[in-house]
């Protein structure tokens, strides 16, 4: 009579921890669909409504908290990222959809291509420039060029005394030496002006030396 007595007992125990076990996990279930809810702003009792959105593991027999909070832990990271990923999903297939946004893709790509193609000349002009040395030999024509300002006078380099060589056209014709000219003409944006010779025993002075 005992032993039933106590077997019944074992038995009312272990239901009542399994109550106990069930009202736990409810529990937790309401606070996660809560703090699922209150992360993607949304009612408290949105989840409630509906399928729940994270799925509690029947609680074992035997388990620690720390391993039963463990899981619980690893489901609700999980159900996050499952729901983030899928309103991410939903915001890229609303924009795709945006026609304003196709159109400034499209423009962001002819863009990209117009600078690629404007670097790869940029490249191509730099190697037929050859090295930064040299003198630039482009001599131009008579149409490219103003009327050549006529200083009979002025037959020597603009930077020093040196007999002049030849003209910048695009530095208002002024006279240089090759030296000078090399000098002054060595950034990018210099290598690429147009030179004529020039004669200084034209000039007025050249003149009376000859004489």
């Amino acid at each position: 009579m005992d032993d039933e007595i106590e077997q019944r007992l074992r038995g009312l125990d272990e239901t009542v921890n399994e109550l106990a076990r069930k009202n736990k996990a409810k529990e937790l279930q309401k606070e996660i669909e809560l703090r699922l809810a209150k992360l993607n702003e949304r009612d408290p009792n949105f989840y409630s409504a509906q399928e729940p959105p994270v799925k509690l593991l029947s609680i074992k027999k035997n388990r620690t908290a720390e391993e039963e909070a463990d899981d619980l832990l690893q489901q609700f990271m999980q159900e996050v990222s499952l729901d983030e990923k899928n309103e991410l999903a939903k915001e890229q297939t609303e924009l795709s959809k945006n026609p304003m946004l196709k159109k400034f893709k499209q423009t962001g790509n002819l863009i990209h291509q117009l600078m690629m193609r404007r670097n790869l000349e940029i490249r191509e002009r730099s190697l037929d420039d050859g090295n930064d040395d040299e003198i630039p030999d482009v001599i131009a024509d008579d149409n490219d060029s103003d009327e050549v300002v006529n200083d009979d006078d002025v037959d020597w380099c603009t930077t020093c005394n040196e007999d002049g060589v030849l003209r910048c056209i695009d530095c208002d014709m002024d006279i240089y030496c090759r030296d000078c000219f090399r000098e002054l003409h060595r950034d990018r944006d210099m290598r690429n002006h147009r030179t004529q010779p020039y004669d200084s025993s034209q000039s007025e002075r050249g003149r009376r030396k000859a004489s």
